[in-house]
C-alpha cells in the first residue's frame, strides 16, 4: 500500500511539473523569461517548455520595451533589447501585411 501511495505521489509531482513548464505565447505577443529572477530569453509566439517552479514569464510592452512584475516595471536588459526590438518589428510587419 505504501508503494502505491508513493507511486501516486510521484505521478502527481511529475504531472504538476509538466503542466507548470508548458507555456504558450499568443500571436502578436512577446514575453520575457526569467529563471530564478534573471532575465534569460525573449519568447516569441509559440509553445515553450520552461524550467518548472523556478521560472516566470511576463508580457513585454512594445512601446517602452519594459515588463511588469509584482515588484514594479523593469526595462529589458541591453543584451536582450535588440532581439526584442527585432521581433517586435517583424510582428508589426506581419500584422500590417495581413491587413
Amino acid at each position: 500500500m505504501l508503494y502505491l501511495a508513493l507511486f501516486v505521489a510521484l505521478i502527481v509531482i511529475i504531472l504538476t511539473a509538466s503542466w507548470s513548464s508548458v507555456h504558450r505565447i499568443s500571436e502578436g505577443d512577446l514575453e520575457i523569461l526569467l529563471v530564478l529572477g534573471e532575465e534569460r530569453q525573449i519568447l516569441e509566439p509559440g509553445l515553450y517548455i520552461t524550467p518548472p517552479f523556478v521560472s516566470e514569464t511576463y508580457p513585454i510592452d512594445f512601446q517602452t520595451m519594459q515588463y511588469e512584475t509584482g515588484h514594479g516595471r523593469r526595462s529589458i536588459p541591453s543584451e536582450l533589447r535588440d532581439e526584442a526590438e527585432m521581433i517586435a518589428a517583424d510582428q508589426a510587419k506581419t500584422a500590417e501585411a495581413r491587413s
